[in-house]
């Protein structure tokens, strides 16, 4: 009883927070600081790769119940399968590939990442929910066969949970495809955004973009 009592009044502050922020989001917009804007895209400004998803559709897509985090019950939501091409030009380039999760309209200064994750082999096209089980943490190893950063919240993945009654929320998926492998040392670190960021500079050969969105609402 005390629980839902608490969720409930936490709800009520979220909405009205949500209300008042929603008015700034033409301000706050994050439109123009996704990763795939930063200085190792510079060569690259246009997307080159098509990512889908098995279960969500292509882009852009809806994200449903089962995938957003579940306050009530402390659950994480299901992780969207994704897929992408190789563009026949890159087939024997690419080394390794580059995923990172961002919320475009997070009512912040800076994108929530809410999944970064690299050393994805070159010759995996797909990720499955169950190549993010965790294998080794301290090395940030995943069943997939590849390493996770650090997102915003320190966990393997976050599932997306929009602030109530802050509009749509778009959250971008986006496959990097990378010239070379990336060192170990930076793949066992949990590693931020902004690490690999730099560490991918001259290395980026192409990229694609999955968009999908959710709103939460209470009246």
């Amino acid at each position: 009883m005390m629980t839902s009592s608490i969720h409930l009044i936490a709800s009520r502050l979220e909405k009205t927070l949500g209300c008042l922020l929603k008015r700034a989001r033409s301000i706050s917009s994050l439109d123009d600081r996704p990763f795939h804007h930063g200085p190792a895209f510079v060569v690259h400004p246009d997307p080159t790769i098509t990512i889908a998803s098995s279960d969500c559709g292509p882009s852009p897509a809806e994200l449903h119940a089962q995938y957003l985090h579940n306050d009530l019950f402390k659950e994480c939501g299901r992780m969207p399968c994704l897929s992408w091409d190789c563009p026949a030009s890159l087939k024997d380039e690419v080394r390794e590939w580059l995923l990172i999760i961002e919320d475009l309209d997070a009512p912040w200064c800076r994108p929530i990442v809410h999944g970064l994750y690299a050393g994805i082999p070159a010759v995996k096209l797909s990720l499955e929910p169950e190549d993010f089980v965790v294998i080794d943490d301290e090395k940030c190893t995943l069943d997939g066969g590849f390493h996770f950063g650090r997102n915003s919240e320190r966990k393997v993945y976050t599932a997306p949970k929009p602030m109530l009654n802050h509009g749509l929320h778009r959250y971008s998926f986006q496959v990097v495809a990378l010239s070379q492998q990336l060192d170990v040392t930076l793949l066992q670190s949990r590693a931020t955004r902004k690490e690999y960021g730099k560490a991918i500079q001259g290395l980026v050969l192409g990229w694609g973009v999955w968009i999908a969105s959710c709103e939460r609402r209470w009246e």
